[in-house]
């Protein structure tokens, strides 16, 4: 984790293709590795405006390289003569959750985007599967808690190792006039079948990842209690119709995108409209820190959502590894692992996320293949991306 790590920007990232939107961080990773023990070269990546914003500083690519000594920001601004690199010291931000961090540092540089780690990453020792959090146009306007995040494989835990607790990237917006060719291509991604999936069903797509709650409820295939589906009805309680009556649930979008793939949560006033932002509803972190954890219920779903988020950790590698352990707990009742957590129980999984994300579970935290080996009961671990 201490050696070589990459960020890299996408080929259309910073031009007017709306899709346009990728940062990719790549190192060896610390959760992924052949059973011989050989580490697994990994890349991950994530959406938002920083990727657009260090372009425009002039940066494609960066190699960090060994460890800072103490915690540190990397800056990287468009200079007079060309991109301009900086590393300040960061000590402030030190158990700041993602959003946290992200604002804190708006706060210093008002014209920037920002790559981050939570609580997570800083306990790069303790937890493997680390994300790195990016900011977008929406959370820094409106100060919500919207990330985009960087979540495979661990690079959150990398930065960590290297004590580099942010990355920010200052330029001014180089936003060109739309080219007819460009202003069509764009047309055809937000209204045509490469999209589908993502579009609201008004929009005449399926309504987000968070459809897959419907057909694969109703057929009782949905992950539930470690990936056994009970064949019960509790998990339709979490689909998107079920949840309207509660929340108001906005479609929003990356910057100058035009697919609103994002399911955003907000509670419903009295009068209908939106109150108090809450959670992003995707599939993966609805289901596998919700439903296979036990849980079916709307306020405790995004609570969930949300800490992990805060924490700065991968939804899929942590709702999987604490399905397992509440799955172990239930077949072993005089012999738990950790608190004791089992299906269902709503604050003692949300303690036990919240003791791994800040490092106090490190068996928990190196992920669920170390975790099912070390308890001599691999055949119940699901392996995850």
């Amino acid at each position: 984790c201490r050696r070589c790590s990459g960020l890299n920007t996408g080929l259309l990232t910073g031009t007017n293709v709306m899709t346009g939107l990728r940062t990719y961080f790549s190192a060896y990773s610390p959760l992924k590795a052949s059973n011989r023990g050989l580490p697994a070269a990994m890349w991950s990546a994530g959406s938002g405006k920083f990727g657009s914003k260090l372009r425009w500083c002039g940066v494609d690519e960066v190699i960090f390289v060994g460890r800072a000594a103490e915690p540190t920001v990397a800056v990287f601004r468009e200079g007079p003569h060309g991109p301009e690199a900086e590393l300040r010291p960061a000590g402030d931000l030190c158990g700041q959750d993602t959003h946290e961090k992200i604002m804190s540092l708006h706060g210093d540089y008002p014209d920037a985007h920002f790559a981050v780690i939570g609580p997570a990453g800083e306990q790069y020792e303790q937890v493997y599967y680390a994300a790195v959090a990016l900011s977008t146009e929406n959370q820094l306007k409106s100060g919500e808690d919207k990330c985009r995040f960087a979540g495979r494989g661990g690079l959150g835990t990398v930065m960590g190792a290297k004590n580099l607790l942010g990355i920010v990237a200052q330029s001014k917006d180089k936003v060109t006039k739309l080219e007819p060719g460009i202003r069509d291509l764009n047309r055809e991604i937000s209204s045509h079948a490469g999209s589908a999936a993502y579009r609201e069903k008004k929009a005449g797509g399926m309504g987000g990842t968070w459809s897959n709650y419907g057909f694969m409820s109703k057929r009782h295939v949905l992950p539930e209690n470690n990936f056994r589906p009970t064949g019960s009805d509790n998990p339709a309680k979490l689909r998107r119709e079920n949840l309207e009556e509660q929340f108001v649930i906005k479609a929003e979008s990356c910057f100058r995108c035009g697919i609103n793939c994002h399911k955003n949560l907000y509670e419903r006033t009295a009068d209908g409209k939106a109150g108090a932002f809450r959670a992003k509803f995707d599939y993966e972190p609805l289901n596998l820190l919700t439903t296979n954890l036990g849980i079916h219920d709307g306020d405790q779903a995004w609570r969930l959502v949300k800490l992990v988020d805060n924490l700065g950790m991968d939804s899929i590698s942590c709702g999987t590894t604490v399905g397992y352990v509440l799955d172990y707990n239930t077949r072993h009742p005089d012999k738990p692992l950790f608190n004791g957590a089992t299906f269902g129980q709503f604050d003692a999984i949300m303690e036990l996320i919240g003791q791994i994300g800040r490092g106090a579970c490190p068996d928990a935290g190196h992920g669920v293949k170390r975790l099912s080996e070390q308890v001599g009961e691999p055949g119940y671990a699901m392996h995850v991306k």
